[in-house]
């Protein structure tokens, strides 16, 4: 995954030598995105190791598991 991405940026940067201000435009983009990308990733690890992460449906699950309590219940 981070060789396709960093290859891709690799290959963004060489028409921005070329001198293509859109190309720069999607580079900055490209780049702004890998950059969040990475973080999330990094924090994700660091939340694994400390044994703290949440699955990314952790809130979905919850909402309907009390949509399905209000409704047995009310």
């Amino acid at each position: 995954m981070w060789e396709s991405l960093r290859n891709d940026i690799n290959a963004d940067l060489d028409k921005i030598q070329n001198g293509d201000m859109n190309e720069l435009a999607v580079f900055q983009k490209n780049t702004k995105d890998w950059v969040e990308n990475v973080n999330r990733e990094f924090e994700s690890a660091q939340f694994k190791k400390k044994g703290r992460l949440l699955t990314d449906n952790f809130f979905d699950e919850t909402t309907v598991t009390n949509r399905v309590w209000r409704e047995n219940l009310g």
